[in-house]
């Protein structure tokens, strides 16, 4: 049978086994009552192995400092275990941003493909980046030579030997065009117009205008019709050189001068072809009129002057 304990409003109830066995079956168990049944033999408990999901017990291993029953880590254990003293302070890294001096870190932009963390470049992105299909094949560019009939490439050359304007994609320089230039020996007809221009007041014979190069010489020829009066410093100024044809130097040229305002009296005279291109002839005396209107001013004869260019 049951034995009952009151403690105050509490009963504790002292039951074999087979007892609360039997009870619990026939349902005559008091929910507001306690029973105890004695310990079956062999039922002594063993602490589990503490795990990942398993609340159990452990042992204290190397570098954990236990007191009372109570375990901790200190700077001490912390040491031992790393085998160095650690920083004092933090060491948190921080990613750079890349650039072209800094090795740091980037983002994915545009025409860029990403696949588990490897970033690499595809056809498709090419196209998407340049916002056209490129060509397939090569497109590099030859040169073609030069020629008469073809637009292209020549190589420099100081020879100018060559007759053929298809030798092989080979030009002349500018010093070989010039050397060849200052060389010739042959008489190239100017118009006069391209040469110089005549003062106005000044009347030239025209039958006797004549211009001709030969080489970088250059010839005038003329013959000046009429009077004309020198300038208070003894110059007539015929005309001007035209640009293209104007002297290095200032150059002078010996000239023949009618000193008769009534018939002709020949007198030596000098002209210059400055490099401003004036035509001067000096006669060696001021404010004075040479010639006349039945012969000029200048020699019977046609005058011939001649410079460099």
């Amino acid at each position: 049978m049951a034995t009952n304990t009151k403690l105050d409003s509490l009963v504790i109830n002292y039951l074999t086994q087979s007892q609360y066995d039997a009870a619990k079956t026939n349902g005559k168990l008091n929910a507001n009552q306690i029973y105890m049944t004695p310990a079956s033999s062999g039922s002594t408990y063993t602490l589990p192995a503490a795990t990942g999901s398993t609340l159990g017990g452990v042992k204290i291993g190397s570098n954990i400092t236990v007191s009372s029953g109570t375990i901790s880590i200190s700077k001490t254990n912390v040491t031992n275990a790393l085998g160095y003293t650690p920083p004092m302070t933090d060491t948190k890294y921080t990613l750079p941003t890349a650039s072209a001096w800094t090795l740091g870190g980037v983002k994915i932009g545009s025409n860029i493909t990403e696949n588990s963390g490897t970033i690499s470049l595809t056809k498709a992105n090419v196209t998407s980046a340049l916002g056209y299909t490129p060509p397939t094949t090569d497109t590099k560019y030859t040169l073609p030579t030069g020629n008469a009939s073809t637009l292209g490439g020549v190589k420099l050359s100081d020879s100018t030997s060559s007759t053929s304007s298809t030798n092989g994609g080979i030009a002349a320089t500018p010093k070989a065009v010039k050397d060849a230039y200052d060389a010739s020996t042959e008489w190239v007809s100017l118009t006069v117009s391209s040469v110089y221009t005549v003062k106005s007041g000044i009347t030239m014979w025209a039958n006797t205008e004549k211009a001709h190069r030969r080489g970088r010489r250059v010839y005038l020829t003329f013959q000046c019709m009429g009077p004309a009066t020198s300038d208070a410093a003894g110059f007539i100024q015929i005309g001007t050189v035209q640009s293209a044809y104007r002297p290095k130097v200032n150059t002078y040229c010996p000239f023949g001068l009618n000193v008769s305002t009534s018939g002709q009296i020949f007198g030596p005279a000098v002209c210059v072809i400055k490099t401003t291109g004036e035509i001067l002839v000096y006669t060696g005396k001021n404010s004075t009129t040479f010639g006349n209107n039945s012969y000029g001013w200048t020699i019977n004869d046609a005058s011939t002057i001649s410079w460099d260019h």
